[in-house]
């Protein structure tokens, strides 16, 4: 009888402890760096940068964007999914992405993005909340 009370105790304890970590990992955001704080020794983390974009290219799989602060420049990439997303220069974002290097050059590969100013067409609900992106 003891061994089952202990069981159940240590079952929900479980469960407890896994929802409690499943909601704190969805409602934890990165605080905004200055892209110039962004380094190798980030790579594989994520951060959180605000800038502006400088410049935006399409490739056959992903988006390439240039964003810059008061700080630095950085490369965001995006993956490419169904729908077509537009960009424009001076567009203001805040970007989460996974540090990482191409060619020698650090980059963000892009988690979350919102359009904080935009009247063109953009990410997910242009302006509100974080589009979800996947790849990468």
């Amino acid at each position: 009888m003891k061994t089952q009370a202990l069981v159940k105790i240590a079952l929900a304890t479980s469960l407890l402890g896994l929802f409690s970590l499943y909601i704190i990992s969805e409602t934890f955001e990165p605080k905004i760096i200055l892209i110039s704080e962004v380094n190798e020794k980030m790579f594989d983390s994520y951060v959180r940068i605000s800038g502006q974009i400088s410049s935006a290219r399409e490739t056959e799989g992903l988006y390439i964007l240039q964003v810059n602060d008061s700080s630095g420049k950085i490369e965001v990439i995006i993956y490419k999914e169904k729908e077509k997303l537009s960009f424009s220069r001076g567009q203001e974002v805040e970007v989460i992405g996974k540090v990482s290097e191409f060619r020698g050059k650090i980059q963000l590969e892009a988690a979350d993005i919102r359009m904080m100013e935009s009247e063109i067409g953009g990410v997910g609900e242009t302006g509100e909340g974080w589009g979800e992106l996947e790849g990468g």
